[in-house]
């Protein structure tokens, strides 16, 4: 799973940007007003229309965590940290395991290197996968999944860990709110085109328009589902949320 950051309309983080040359944008959290969406080094990212990405800067996405298997040492997932005791993930990665004390599968936190010290390791007590989502047979839809943590981690406390922000949304308002096409976005995970890879990768992208003609025959629910992409006509993340 990429995570899909959204700056400018500030949904997901607090970053602001702070600098911009022709060679990289910097954003910058005021860390003592903020409480969320908050790296512990500031986030620079390379304006881009290729398909691939670039490395993290070490400590810059500190909310983004490892999903495991095989006693730790497999990556299969990335996720993000909502609190303490929460992480959100996409539902195909863990609809394999059972829903109550999943057996071998753990989340590390507090790394940009797959390679890295796992220095902090949690087992998962429960995964809450939502109740409607289907398979890759029917295009994702509602492909996301909570995992509460066997014990919490101490974020507020912690440089090394932070929170993704998460807005709180009137329910009679949820309709009609997706994104406007051509929305900044940053794409990020250790995994690009299907290769893991060990660094954290991030990548510029784009919202598109649920009426693209490339893309509507994609979206079965504009108010569940958005694409992603880069122009030039070659399309970006793989991701649908």
């Amino acid at each position: 799973m990429a995570s899909i950051l959204d700056y400018d309309n500030e949904k997901i983080s607090s970053e602001t940007k702070i600098n911009s040359t022709d060679t990289s944008i910097i954003y910058h959290c005021n860390k003592k007003n903020v409480t969320c969406g908050c790296g512990f080094s500031d986030v620079e990212i390379t304006p881009s229309r290729i398909m691939t990405g670039e490395n993290a800067a070490e400590a810059s996405w500190t909310m983004f965590v490892s999903l495991r298997i095989l006693n730790g040492t497999k990556h299969i997932c990335g996720g993000t940290l909502l609190s303490n005791s929460f992480v959100l993930t996409a539902a195909h990665c863990v609809n394999s395991f059972s829903s109550v004390e999943p057996l071998d599968l753990t989340v590390v936190a507090g790394i940009t290197n797959q390679t890295d010290s796992a220095r902090y390791v949690r087992t998962i007590r429960r995964i809450y996968m939502h109740p409607s989502f289907t398979d890759h047979n029917n295009r994702f839809v509602n492909d996301i999944a909570l995992l509460e943590l066997d014990y919490r981690l101490l974020i507020d406390s912690n440089p090394e860990l932070s929170k993704t922000c998460v807005h709180h949304r009137n329910s009679s308002m949820l309709n009609n709110e997706y994104l406007i096409n051509g929305t900044q976005l940053i794409v990020i995970g250790w995994g690009i085109n299907n290769v893991e890879l060990e660094i954290l990768q991030q990548r510029e992208a784009y919202a598109i328009g649920h009426d693209h003609p490339i893309y509507s025959n994609l979206i079965n629910d504009i108010d569940k589902q958005f694409c992603t992409g880069i122009y030039q006509n070659q399309t970006g993340s793989e991701s649908i949320l």
